[in-house]
């Protein structure tokens, strides 16, 4: 990896290879409307946030209470809409959600 993106691993070491891959992988590369989905009762992890804010993305991530909001892939499906979300971040039940979010927009 270049010398960023060992600063990049450091910072973020849960993210490690996540972020290699992403600094690195040049089709990734271009401005996007990044949307970030947090685990269960997490939220959303502003390291990581600003690691793609910093590369001048736009980044989405709401705030959710899995346990309690029986909308919450509506929610995520809305924003998604709303702010024409071309590449999708989850962690762990994020993850999943995010897997069905990208089905559901062909992202």
């Amino acid at each position: 990896p270049s010398e960023s993106g060992k600063r990049n691993e450091m910072k973020v070491r849960g993210l490690r290879f996540w972020c290699a891959f992403y600094l690195e992988s040049p089709k990734l590369n271009g401005i996007m409307n990044i949307m970030y989905i947090h685990g269960l009762d997490s939220q959303p992890n502003t390291n990581k946030l600003e690691i793609l804010r910093g590369k001048g993305h736009k980044t989405f991530a709401l705030h959710l209470d899995y346990r309690k909001d029986l909308q919450a892939f509506t929610k995520l499906h809305e924003c998604a809409v709303k702010n024409k979300v071309d590449f999708i971040i989850g962690n762990s039940l994020g993850g999943y959600f995010g897997y069905w979010l990208g089905q559901a927009l062909n992202v």
